[in-house]
């Protein structure tokens, strides 16, 4: 077997990996370093890699992504081809990102930072507190279920809105299906989204459920760009309706020079930062996953973290998303 890592793995995983496949080929690369001739000569990718080489990969049997999300990647490779994402590994972090962008917005900090740099001493706007507000989370995994857990500690009511229905789950306070999602939104004092880019979730929040939302609201996206419309987006900011928009992902990235969401009021750009490989304990969590559904590949077991290529979602019966 001839294997093709892109992940960013220390020198101790590496001989990790290289003991537990021994007798199989492993080449290390980058997503930026990775040539159209690396992945046609692989059988299993072990990370991400531009969509447009996957073209050639006509030896490929396995694909395991350093990605939560299997946009673009479930589409592009044949149905014979195992498909695994790392659902699991960015929970944490990115919900601390939330959490920080959520905090920024609602204690008006970039207001503060703009006065200190004009020396002016003024206190012009009310904070809000996350403590006794209402806060949805659209998509219910393993990173909008980390993030209920966090606000539902700081004493807030979680709403969570998923694909499927389910009883419960750790940190929502009450659950809904995606068909009850315009009931819900007037409710919300947040609206946090960690959706995967589907046909299903394109999109999702126009302008007619950004409309429906609460003129004082507070917007987050981790998820996908294309969950939101962003010309509605910017549409809404401009007339004054949302307190704040703070987003991490876009329907196209790098963001435009020229787009609109970078002169809309009240919103707070990141770019894509908050699910990073290197922070913390992250790229370990992500090398648990690989280690084992390498030996499980190895053993010729079942894989984890399957995707399901119709939906975008995990190929599990406790699919929370």
């Amino acid at each position: 077997m001839r294997i093709l890592v892109t992940l960013p793995l220390h020198t101790t995983q590496k001989s990790q990996m290289e003991a537990l496949v021994p007798h199989w080929s492993i080449e290390y690369s980058s997503y930026g370093k990775a040539t159209a001739q690396m992945v046609a000569n692989t059988d299993i990718l072990i990370g991400n890699v531009p969509v447009e080489l996957l073209s050639g990969a006509k030896s490929l049997k396995w694909m395991q992504l350093f990605s939560s999300g299997a946009t673009g990647y479930s589409d592009v490779l044949p149905e014979e081809v195992l498909l695994t994402c790392a659902t699991g590994t960015y929970g944490t972090g990115v919900s601390e990102h939330m959490l920080a962008l959520l905090l920024a917005v609602m204690k008006k900090l970039p207001t503060y930072m703009e006065n200190q740099l004009e020396s002016i001493w003024t206190n012009p706007i009310p904070p809000q507190m996350i403590a006794g507000s209402t806060v949805l989370v659209v998509g219910t995994g393993d990173i909008g279920a980390s993030f209920a857990r966090i606000v539902q500690a700081m004493e807030a009511q979680v709403l969570g809105c998923k694909r499927t229905p389910a009883e419960s789950i750790a940190g929502f306070d009450a659950l809904y299906t995606i068909e009850e999602l315009d009931s819900i939104i007037p409710l919300a004092d947040v609206i946090a989204l960690a959706l995967p880019g589907t046909e299903a979730t394109h999109h999702l929040f126009d302008e007619r459920r950004l409309r429906m939302m609460k003129e004082d609201a507070v917007l987050i996206n981790v998820g996908r760009g294309s969950v939101i419309d962003s010309e509605a987006l910017c549409d809404v900011l401009h007339e004054g309706h949302l307190a704040a928009a703070a987003l991490d992902v876009f329907e196209e990235e790098p963001l435009p020079k020229n787009h609109c969401l970078w002169q809309a009021p009240r919103l707070f750009i990141t770019p894509h930062a908050a699910g990073s490989l290197v922070a913390g304990n992250t790229i370990h969590l992500l090398f648990d996953i690989v280690m084992e559904n390498l030996r499980r590949y190895r053993d010729g077991e079942p894989l984890i973290h399957t995707v399901d290529r119709k939906t975008g979602y995990l190929e599990v019966a406790n699919d929370r998303n």
